[in-house]
């Protein structure tokens, strides 16, 4: 993508922090522009690198975290480009974990011509609205309580009554388990059946093939024993015209 990218702005700069597998493929993949490219390898100071950066093409929480340093994020999806994230599907984003799934999938040149057509004020609205839903939703203070007192904890529901519904999930747990488990035993049991079916007429045709070619031998010998005739009654009838 940033290849495509630098040739509308030649001002860019490549960095990628990561390790793995294809760590050597990555590097060999941007060997024409590794004057424009930073390789970092593993870092444990990702805050630090995404405050360097205007765009971060990631996923998972290394969105969350771009998307908490005020920059521009754009999921990069498990197998295509998905969306850069905006406040009108940071929602759907961030209920899939950031990983990019509920997005539509976007091609490199879209998503190039999308970063080109924002400006410093587009920028600006983007990175602190996706930042205000971020922080109403995901901060500490609004979503983890810390608890003084247990004492002062009540139980909302009864006790007979909770103990009763999860007898009753129990019980249909363990029916839909059975019922798996039936499933599974006749599948098995066709799955034999079909597989004796298929080893018995493969027998059977091996039995005919063999059938086939005693009877195919048995017809040369009666062949050749027929030529074996027709050459000694020839003869025989020379004899005679011979003797004449």
């Amino acid at each position: 993508m940033f290849k495509e990218y630098y040739k509308t702005n030649k001002n860019a700069r490549l960095t990628i922090v990561g390790d793995g597998t294809l760590f050597d493929k990555v590097v060999k993949e941007v060997e024409d522009i590794k004057e424009v490219t930073q390789i970092l390898g593993q870092r444990d100071d990702i805050a630090n690198i995404i405050s360097k950066n205007d765009v971060v093409l990631a996923l998972g929480r290394c969105i969350l975290e771009t998307i908490a340093m005020k920059k521009i994020a754009v999921i990069s999806g498990y197998n295509c480009i998905k969306e850069i994230i905006t406040p009108n599907n940071i929602e759907r984003a961030s209920n899939e974990n950031f990983r990019g799934d509920g997005l539509e999938d976007n091609s490199i040149e879209e998503i190039i011509t999308q970063l080109n057509n924002f400006n410093q004020e587009k920028i600006a609205e983007v990175v602190n609205q996706n930042y205000k839903y971020i922080f109403d939703n995901f901060n500490i203070k609004d979503n983890i309580y810390l608890i003084n007192n247990a004492s002062e904890i009540k139980i909302i529901t009864e006790p007979k009554s909770e103990i009763e519904s999860i007898m009753e999930l129990t019980n249909m747990y363990n029916e839909q388990v059975e019922h798996s488990n039936k499933i599974y035993k006749e599948g098995k049991e066709a799955q034999e059946y079909y597989q004796k079916q298929i080893e018995n007429r493969d027998k059977q045709i091996e039995e005919n093939n063999k059938k086939i070619q005693f009877l195919k031998e048995e017809l040369d010998n009666k062949n050749c024993e027929i030529e074996t005739l027709k050459e000694s009654n020839n003869k025989k009838i020379l004899g005679i015209f011979k003797r004449k």
